[in-house]
């Protein structure tokens, strides 16, 4: 591995950068608290280097290299062969007292975390959750029983009897923050209250990404007389608050996010709990349920419903909502502008439209009924839209 300098020379907290891109960004450290090295096995996932006797890492995930200076360097090592504890250890047989090792290593650890440098090599035995979504189980361990149950109310009910999860996820605390880990490598971190938005993002990142033939849409979607409802909006254009009006009128809740179209044009929706944005929380006096935190900075909560329509049925109504101050309205859209309207709010198999999928959505269009919903208030048009679904 190479002879480096004294340590002693690096040893003050204030000049200890222990990972600098080639490209000159400086990596700056939190504070950590005190991890525990026996709950997770860190090594390294970053090939090192010598070059003029300059310790480097190249990360192949972000494409990027990065140099370590003397301290780094040996954590570095103490990792690869024993973990954290490792690391410890070789900087305490380097010459620092224990509790100042501690601090580079925790340092380190956590900023390498954030980078993509480690991967979780083991993890002590923890409780797990897991969940069925679109007929796939997905599983997410950790020691704190918070952390699992604050995730639990962002997806359906728990499935225990799945023994062989689709997607297992790891999540460990190192510092401030969780860190999620996929077969040992990093997938990405966020903070203690984003935990549940961030495990859903994952699970749908692994359906957006998954080999299939059906077309996922952009859309709440409710159950009427045999038939699907299809609400497709911007964000902001109020698909959960109608989705969560409409439930409380016998409509069956489906989904609130994101609509699967089959080959024969039957459709279901993912059955994640209705996501309800801090705006909309006064028009629901009863909804109760852990405040969580998105990435985007938006604070959520997720509506508890009992059951939920999960079953595939022909598309019934297309509704395009456009929030705007006055009485609700329905504007007519011809099938050519629908179409498009759907094309840019759907994901289709590697992600282009095949023509299979333009004979899907042609069939879709030709039975269905298709408008634009005006409206300023949420309550006004839901009883637009039982009106709409239940005429003639």
């Amino acid at each position: 591995m190479g002879t480096f300098p004294d340590l002693k020379a690096f040893t003050d907290p204030s000049t200890s950068v222990l990972a600098e891109r080639m490209d000159r960004m400086t990596v700056t450290m939190p504070r950590c608290v005190e991890p525990d090295p026996e709950a997770a096995d860190l090594r390294p996932a970053a090939a090192f280097a010598l070059f003029d006797g300059q310790p480097t890492v190249f990360c192949e995930a972000a494409q990027a290299l990065y140099r370590l200076n003397p301290v780094a360097a040996l954590i570095w090592r103490g990792l690869d062969e024993g973990g954290v504890a490792g690391a410890r250890a070789a900087l305490t047989e380097a010459g620092l007292d224990a509790s100042l090792a501690a601090r580079h290593v925790n340092e380190a650890v956590e900023g390498w975390l954030r980078l993509g440098l480690l991967r979780l090599n083991s993890c002590a035995q923890t409780g797990a959750n897991t969940f069925l979504v679109d007929g796939a189980a997905y599983s997410f361990s950790t020691p704190r029983k918070k952390i699992r149950d604050a995730i639990a109310q962002a997806f359906p009910a728990e499935t225990k009897q799945l023994e062989s999860p689709a997607a297992q996820f790891q999540l460990i605390e190192f510092g401030d923050s969780l860190h999620m880990f996929r077969k040992g490598r990093s997938v990405g971190r966020c903070d203690p209250d984003e935990v549940a938005p961030a495990a859903k993002a994952l699970v749908i990142a692994d359906i957006l990404a998954r080999d299939r033939t059906d077309i996922l849409l952009h859309a709440a979607c409710l159950s009427r007389k045999g038939r699907a409802l299809l609400l497709n909006g911007e964000p902001g254009a109020g698909k959960t608050t109608l989705s969560l009006r409409l439930t409380a009128k016998n409509f069956g809740y489906c989904g609130d996010d994101i609509a699967l179209i089959a080959p024969n044009g039957h459709v279901c929706g993912l059955p994640f709990p209705p996501t309800v944005k801090s705006g909309a929380w006064s028009l629901f006096p009863g909804l109760k349920g852990e405040v969580h935190r998105r990435p985007d900075g938006q604070e959520v909560i997720y509506a508890a419903l009992d059951g939920g329509d999960h079953a595939s049925r022909p598309v019934g109504w297309i509704v395009f909502l456009r929030r705007q101050a006055g009485a609700p309205k329905f504007l007519s859209v011809d099938r050519v502008e629908a179409l498009r309207r759907i094309i840019a709010g759907a994901h289709a198999p590697g992600r282009r439209l095949t023509l299979t999928g333009f004979a899907t959505l042609r069939r879709i269009l030709a039975e269905a009924a298709t408008v634009e919903l005006v409206y300023g208030c949420a309550a006004e048009a839901a009883d637009a839209l039982c009106d709409f679904c239940d005429g003639p």
